[in-house]
């Protein structure tokens, strides 16, 4: 049996988005075997208000204690991207803890990676309604324009905040920002990417992983059966909501797109995202 080593602080975050395929992430650099991963995957230490209480830290670094051989260990809190300021009315107000992005700064200094996943907004954020409304959060004749705030629905998309601001809080080759639209429409090479930024090799991978890499994880539907909530209820998603979720994040979308330099024209597309996401007229 190998030695186990001492408790330590992570070398990578996954920070967010939700609803942006970070269980999947997660999960896929877990089979790494230069890699070992969090379990549970969330661990929201740094979304905490007592964070920095020292018995608080310790009990988080027992999470990590890397065997001989791995390289890169981690966890993935998607809430860990969302700036709280209370600048809109679907922004709550900041944690008394702080800024997660600044709380893992001070921590974990140059030594840690960051990866952020992020999906068209209009998409995540229905997708976000959908597993609320699930949980038992949401009606699902509710709009999701009048949700709670503290759901996070509408402003976990306001990427140019909260991703703007991790960008300026980190060195930009901390940062790797991934799209979900690779995910679905490549997910090997997009695993590639992740793999390079961390400094893995791609090759460790066997046939069985890889076609578990292809294998969607925490879907909607799987939230359902997990949970035992009826099938045949969904959340009311008018074409109105989409064209008013567009043009909301019109800026969001413009800023993704100059930071990974894809024109990303799927996320404008309003009527194949009506035909998508709508469930009624």
């Amino acid at each position: 049996m190998s030695r186990r080593r001492g408790s330590r602080w992570p070398n990578l975050i996954i920070a967010g988005a939700q609803k942006a395929g970070t269980t999947w992430l997660h999960n896929c650099l877990d089979r790494h075997d230069r890699v070992q991963m969090s379990s549970p995957k969330e661990l929201f230490h740094f979304g905490m208000d007592d964070w920095n209480d020292p018995s608080r830290r310790a009990e988080y670094r027992a999470h990590f204690s890397p065997e001989p051989g791995i390289v890169v260990w981690g966890e993935s809190t998607p809430s860990y991207l969302w700036r709280r300021d209370g600048s809109t009315q679907f922004t709550p107000q900041p944690n008394s803890g702080g800024d997660s992005a600044d709380a893992i700064r001070s921590t974990l200094g140059d030594e840690v990676s960051v990866i952020v996943l992020l999906r068209n907004p209009v998409e995540r954020a229905i997708a976000g309604a959908r597993h609320q409304m699930v949980m038992g959060r949401l009606d699902p004749e509710d709009s999701i324009f009048d949700a709670d705030p503290e759901l996070g629905i509408i402003d976990l998309g306001f990427y140019a905040r909260h991703v703007g601001h991790w960008i300026e809080v980190f060195d930009p080759g901390q940062i790797c920002v991934l799209l979900y639209d690779d995910l679905e429409e490549s997910p090997i090479e997009l695993l590639g990417r992740a793999f390079a930024f961390l400094g893995l090799s791609v090759d460790s991978l066997d046939d069985h992983q890889v076609e578990l890499s292809r294998q969607r994880s925490n879907t909607h539907d799987q939230l359902r059966r997990r949970l035992g909530v009826d099938s045949t209820v969904d959340l009311v998603v008018r074409p109105e909501d989409v064209l008013a979720l567009e043009e909301l994040y019109q800026e969001d979308h413009a800023f993704v797109s100059s930071i990974t330099g894809n024109e990303l024209s799927a996320w404008s597309n309003t009527d194949v995202m009506i035909e998508k996401l709508c469930t009624t007229s």
